[in-house]
């Protein structure tokens, strides 16, 4: 009886315990990214609408911060042709015990459209939305590269979870676009400057 009492007792500690490590494991101030693949399952059928240069990641943040914003920047020939192109903010909710939270996911959508007046150009299409527990932010605007697009590929994260403290901005989603071949790059400026043109995605937090 003695040695089941502290049997119990072993494991009422370790659930105590487990407990208190996942609380403590809910980091505050940072937004953490994670990518996800926006046509699995049942939602492969709204591919054609969003056009197959799109892509998704999951936002998860607690702090005291009030917005989320998401701006754009065009590369060209290697280099930051402008600063920031368009940008799309919306108000973080604020939760029962005072914080500011978000559950929710950056969706991105980008569509090339055909010229015939200007062909060595490529119009593209862009639709860019954030989607949350307060509702859904979104908007629509059009990008154009003076290059005559052959092939087009997507800049994402990878499959692992992007920690990004609130005070800082972090690149989640692009997309790369040559007249010819090219190669896989990440978010780094130094494989940035490979590329012919690309459009990045970059997210912050702000009061």
């Amino acid at each position: 009886m003695k040695f089941l009492r502290m049997v119990c007792s072993v494991i009422m500690l370790l659930v105590v315990l487990s407990g208190c490590s996942e609380a403590s494991s809910e980091k505050s101030g940072v937004l953490t990214v994670k990518p996800f693949e926006l046509f699995e399952g049942d939602a492969k059928r709204y591919q054609p609408f969003l056009g197959s240069m799109s892509g998704a990641v999951k936002l998860n943040y607690k702090g005291t911060k009030s917005n989320v914003r998401v701006s754009m920047e065009v590369w060209e020939n290697g280099a930051l042709k402008e600063p920031e192109q368009s940008s799309l903010s919306s108000a973080l909710q604020q939760s029962q015990n005072g914080d500011r939270v978000m559950d929710g996911e950056l969706v991105v959508s980008v569509k090339q459209q055909t010229d015939e007046i200007t062909p060595k150009k490529t119009k593209y299409n862009v639709t860019v939305a954030l989607n949350d527990q307060g509702g859904t932010s979104s908007t629509e605007y059009e990008v154009t590269a003076d290059i005559a697009v052959s092939s087009s590929m997507p800049i994402v994260l990878g499959n692992n979870e992007l920690v990004i403290d609130e005070a800082e901005e972090a690149a989640v989603w692009g997309m790369q676009a040559s007249e010819n071949g090219m190669q896989t790059v990440s978010f780094t400026q130094e494989m940035l400057k490979d590329v012919k043109w690309a459009i990045v995605f970059k997210i912050s937090l702000s009061d």
